[in-house]
């Protein structure tokens, strides 16, 4: 991470069903050694703690306060870990994983995370953290609703695939872009969340230039012999090398961080993508670049998108 930007998400980590619990499988956790500790050892029954929230209810929850409810509460206050979203991860019915994401403090933290959910014509707020600027756009966005193709969020919905916005400012496609201009708010990504080949909810990322959630964001979809070529990308300043590498490249089944997630349909997470299995690892160490998110988009039938957050 560039040392004048300040992350919006400190740990990311995947976790599997194993019977009676969800047990740890992989994750990326930067300078929090002493928690990544913690969670190897940890597991979380249905219910229990934010992933076990996520399983028992089949959809995306966010926390704002970890103390309120987390398992591990009380050590993420220590390590300044304060709120999490939780996403599972579904391959028609079956639950496959769950996607948990932890933010620092709430005054370093400036970009938003929501989750909008179909009822009727239109998507409603189900839920979400804004950080420090909860004050300036979170009553506002608590009380909009969005119909199909309308907005990020409707977009998203009407497409049934991840959409990238890359400057928030400036479209008038993003209603709330008077109030983005105001809050530092650049990039914002939508993402489709399925359960049983319905769509259940919009997730969206909306990402501010002095933290930002991710300093890539990229889009992948398989062509008819299920080979991944880049779709959408936003790139933050710094990785104009990176990104032509990336435009130019494309991976088959298994084949490095979005290959791997289109095979698997299950999140990846690389704590180190400036080695070997992260293909571009050369490109990606002279940009700094350290810790790869990569999200399965499975519509019930099939992987239809892979959604890489890099940082």
């Amino acid at each position: 991470m560039s040392d004048e930007l300040q992350p919006f998400i400190h740990v990311v980590e995947v976790w599997v069903p194993d019977k009676q619990v969800l047990r740890h499988r992989s994750g990326a956790y930067g300078k929090h050694t002493d928690y990544a500790r913690k969670s190897v050892a940890s597991t979380y029954r249905r219910g229990e703690g934010l992933p076990g929230a996520a399983w028992a209810s089949g959809r995306a929850v966010v926390w704002q306060d970890l103390r309120a409810h987390e398992v591990r509460g009380e050590s993420a206050q220590v390590y300044g870990l304060n709120a999490g979203l939780a996403v599972p991860i579904y391959c028609g019915e079956v639950l496959t994983s769950v996607l948990l994401v932890l933010c620092g403090k709430r005054e370093h933290s400036g970009g938003c995370i929501e989750i909008w959910e179909p009822y009727g014509s239109e998507l409603v707020h189900a839920g979400a953290y804004y950080g420090e600027l909860e004050p300036v756009i979170g009553d506002a966005s608590r009380a909009m609703r969005f119909g199909r193709s309308v907005g990020l969020p409707g977009i998203t919905w009407q497409r049934g695939l991840p959409f990238l916005m890359e400057d928030l400012t400036t479209t008038t496609a993003f209603l709330r872009s008077s109030l983005a201009a105001q809050c530092g708010l650049r990039t914002g990504l939508g993402i489709p969340l399925y359960r049983a080949g319905e769509l259940a909810q919009v997730l969206v990322l909306l990402s501010a230039a002095t933290s930002p959630i991710a300093r890539a964001f990229e889009i992948w979809l398989p062509d008819d012999q299920g080979r991944l070529y880049l779709k959408q990308s936003v790139y933050t300043r710094g990785l104009e090398t990176f990104a032509k590498l990336s435009r130019a490249t494309s991976f088959a089944p298994g084949e490095g961080l979005p290959g791997r997630v289109f095979q698997s349909a299950q999140p990846v997470v690389f704590g180190n993508i400036q080695v070997g299995p992260f293909l571009r690892h050369r490109a990606a160490e002279s940009a700094g670049l350290e810790v790869g998110v990569g999200i399965p988009i499975h519509d019930g039938e099939a992987v239809r998108a892979v959604v890489l957050l890099l940082s």
